[in-house]
């Protein structure tokens, strides 16, 4: 069985990961007058798939996910700081996706997941404590996905998941012992996601397993279940990544494999199945390969790390994926680890993190994530909306941007992502909306939009993306609305859009794009809403809705999509606001909703899809906000929010779906905002609170980790 993680929902990484762990031996020498209360040294660094490890005067302290045991405490719990796991004796350790193992005085110690006997002791139950495997002999582990491979006295071992042919015995059948793949000569071994390789005595490098991107290095892209020659003499150090591979060779860095976001490091995302040289700094002295990026360590301890950056796992501050090597830290860096969106290196002594923080894998005690309202701006916010991964404020006139930014959806004419509030337009702004990757707002009756423009959804009659505000409509403009590939905006009364339009969202009776904005009710609009492919508009108190309908969104009783505007309900609507698949309007104070429910989004105690508006909550509604698969309503000044929870959205301080309307704020609130898996609220005196996912900063409160930080 290969297991695969998917804890982001298919929206980022289903990384089925490695975690290469080469020995790090360099020990630093005796430092005085730091507390280690405050500061934590380091002789040997590793980063695991989301968890990281130190070493220091033979105790192993670690920190991150936990949820198969695999940080080794006895529990299953997350830890953000780090936790003593072993008191003394440990000299190496090596993380695989959901196990860990360590070298204890000689012996082999392993804990964590079990599924394909990847601990070695015979069984396929977890562990949630070390538990001895190998008693003597052990020099060297490194952990893949889901098997181990340890160096005994000269032989090398593998034993775990063998699906690809990674533990290298000639077969594909899982291995709960270990086994022996080469009787002697290996000092040194790298295992990968679904890989290994192995330095021999004569300098020759040997790799096996899967090979779908070239990563065995044998010009092939055929799985190997055997050692197989790659380089004949000369290597010195490697490492596997995800689908990539890193060696030393004669001095020089040789990477291959998987290309895709520039983790090879020569300049191009084109694939490599053999050997190839990368163009570094001389003087390498330890390579590292994570998930999708590489760091080595070169001349005068500087650092310098390539490939992808969707965490600021490189560390340079951004989130812009590099193609060649980047100089990260200019000197006194000694050991360098790099997990699966980050990364942790040894500078000065002192261990330093920094990249994707969801598990608390930086180590400096904050998780990523807010399930309970968090003050982002203390006050002045007049407007706000949140985007898919960013978020954007109207404060006094200046629009405010913060969170993910790599299609340009922040506006500040760059594509790194920003954890705190950036200034965006210095005034005028009236009003914001946040779409998936782009941004637009009224700024003196304009409309100007910016960031992703594949489907013409900026409005300027080109499909040419921006990362600055450019006017698609000149004047006479008082909203707009932007969210997956289409905008929409209210001139002088009338509605036009513009953008995607496959099913009709546009609402001009077609189902052809638009990259400028067309008018598509003349007048009477008072309000209306986007989603990803449909709209809807309230017209003189009636609700108009159209676009697609798979879920019965549309709320006309059918499931068939309708590309002009069709009347849902006929008066009394004063709101109206769209998720991803369903829809809610304010209708004479009370609450409806409809369309699909599959997370209790509805808010009707149940998940069952509906495709006529049915009442929610009777009275005393004034603003709805709708996120992908999650909602939330102004009550009387309180905030109930209902619906999917997975990254704390809902703000109840726990990641529990809920069916029906919980309180999450009892007052002063005045207007709620949803994205993909994060929530905003403005409430009294104009104070912004968020909570959620804060995966790329976008709730501003500055904790997002983009550059190093020192473990505390």
């Amino acid at each position: 069985m290969n297991e695969s993680n998917t804890r982001k929902n298919g929206q980022l990484l289903k990384i089925a990961l490695l975690m290469v762990n080469i020995f790090l031996a360099t020990a630093c020498s005796k430092f005085k007058g730091i507390s280690s209360t405050h500061q934590r040294y380091a002789e040997s660094l590793t980063a695991g798939h989301e968890q990281s490890c130190l070493i220091f005067q033979g105790a192993l302290t670690c920190w991150g996910a936990n949820d198969y045991g695999q940080l080794g405490d006895g529990t299953t719990e997350n830890k953000a700081t780090p936790t003593m796991i072993i008191s003394s004796g440990v000299t190496q350790l090596s993380f695989g996706v959901f196990h860990a193992c360590a070298i204890v005085s000689g012996a082999l110690k392993c804990w964590g997941r079990n599924s394909n006997g990847q601990l070695g002791d015979g069984t396929t139950v977890d562990k949630t404590t070390p538990t001895t495997i190998i008693s003597s002999g052990v020099t060297q582990v490194s952990l893949g996905n889901y098997h181990t491979c340890a160096i005994v006295s000269g032989a090398l071992k593998c034993w775990g998941y063998n699906n690809d042919g990674q533990v290298g015995d000639a077969t594909t059948v899982d291995k709960a012992t270990p086994t022996t793949i080469i009787s002697s000569g290996v000092i040194q071994v790298a295992a990968g996601d679904m890989g290994t390789c192995a330095v021999i005595s004569n300098g020759a490098l040997q790799c096996w397993g899967y090979n779908n991107y070239g990563q065995v290095g044998d010009s092939t892209t055929v799985d190997k279940t055997i050692p197989t020659t790659v380089i004949n003499s000369g290597v010195t150090q490697v490492s596997k990544g995800w689908y990539h591979t890193c060696a030393l060779v004669s001095g020089e860095l040789q990477c291959w494999g998987y290309n895709k976001y520039g983790q090879l490091g020569d300049g191009t995302t084109v694939d490599k199945h053999s050997p190839t040289t990368i163009s570094i700094s001389s003087g390498v002295t330890q390579i590292t390969a994570g998930s999708n990026h590489s760091c080595a360590i070169v001349s005068g301890g500087a650092l310098q790390c390539w490939g992808a950056n969707w965490y600021g796992q490189l560390g340079d501050g951004t989130t812009v994926d590099k193609y060649t090597p980047t100089t990260i830290v200019s000197s006194g860096v000694t050991q360098i680890a790099a997990g699966a969106g980050h990364t942790c290196a040894a500078i000065n002594g002192l261990a330093h993190c920094w990249g994707y923080n969801y598990y608390g894998q930086v180590g400096n005690g904050i998780v990523g994530d807010k399930k309970v309202p968090t003050t982002s701006i203390s006050a002045g916010v007049t407007q706000m909306s949140v985007g898919e991964r960013h978020s954007c404020v109207v404060v006094s006139g200046e629009l405010k941007c913060w969170g993910f930014n790599l299609s340009g959806q922040l506006g500040i004419g760059t594509k790194s992502s920003k954890d705190t509030p950036v200034t965006v337009i210095n005034s005028g702004v009236t009003q914001v909306s946040g779409g998936q990757s782009n941004t637009c707002a009224v700024v003196s009756g304009t409309v100007q939009c910016w960031g992703d423009n594949s489907y013409g959804q900026i409005g300027d009659g080109t499909g040419t993306s921006r990362n600055t505000p450019i006017t698609v409509v000149n004047s006479g403009a008082t909203l707009v609305d932007t969210r997956y590939h289409h905008t929409c905006a209210l001139v002088s009364g009338a509605l036009k859009c513009w953008g995607n339009n496959n099913s009709g969202q546009l609402g001009d009776g077609t189902s052809t794009s638009k990259a400028t904005p067309t008018t598509i009710i003349n007048s009477g609009v008072t309000q209306f809403a986007v989603s990803d492919e449909h709209t809807c508009a309230v017209v003189s108190g009636a609700l108009k809705c159209w676009g697609a309908n798979t879920y019965g969104q549309l709320g006309d009783g059918t499931t068939i999509n309708n590309n002009t505007p069709t009347t849902i309900i006929n008066s009394g609507v004063t709101q109206v606001g769209l998720g991803s698949y369903h829809t809610c309007a304010v209708v004479s104070g009370a609450l409806k909703c409809w369309g699909n429910n599959n997370s209790g989004q509805l808010g009707d105690g149940t998940t069952i899809n509906n495709n006529t508006p049915t009442t929610i909550i009777n009275s005393g509604v004034t603003q709805v906000g709708l996120g992908s698969y999650n909602t939330c309503a102004v009550v009387s000044g309180a905030l109930k929010c209902w619906g999917r929870n997975n990254y704390g959205q809902l703000g109840d301080g726990t990641t529990v779906d809920k069916v029906s309307p919980v309180t999450i704020i009892n007052t002063g609130v005045a207007e709620a905002s949803l994205g993909e898996d994060h929530s905003c609220a403005l409430v009294s005196g104009g104070a912004l609170q968020c909570w959620g996912s804060n995966y790329y900063g976008q709730l501003g409160d500055g904790i997002s980790v983009l550059s190093p930080f020192l473990v505390p």
